[in-house]
């Protein structure tokens, strides 16, 4: 197994949903820290934890994001992270994964099951 701390500048925690059930809005959170403990021949092995500053949300709306911010939704002075913590890996295809854990916003904690890719790893602290 190996330490990972996921690279700042290539992880991205990305949001999609409806609104009025007539648009989209789309957002992302802009700060984002991730470790991984991957052992590349066991995948399957792997823990990650992801930690997400919910005042970091940003949806390309001044407004909108200060009432996400606020406590009509994240609440972000009493909640200031959304937590993601692993609790299984298991194969679905060649380099992909189901990666179960944990979710936890605003102390609520759900099982998420998101897919994720294998793309290749690297040890080179200079791309930090």
């Amino acid at each position: 197994m190996g330490n990972w701390q996921l690279d700042p500048y290539h992880t991205q925690v990305e949001f999609s949903a409806k609104h009025l059930g007539m648009m989209t809005v789309r957002g992302y959170f802009d700060e984002v820290s991730a470790t991984a403990d991957i052992d590349p021949y066991r995948p399957e092995a792997a823990s990650v934890e992801v930690t997400i500053s919910t005042a970091s949300i940003r949806t390309n709306n001044g407004i909108r994001d200060n009432d996400l911010r606020s406590s009509n939704f994240l609440e972000v002075d009493k909640f200031p992270m959304i937590t993601f913590k692993s609790t299984s890996v298991e194969p679905a295809g060649p380099d992909r994964y189901t990666l179960t854990g944990d979710l936890t916003i605003k102390g609520n904690t759900r099982t998420l099951a998101p897919q994720v890719t294998r793309y290749g790893e690297s040890d080179d602290p200079g791309m930090m």
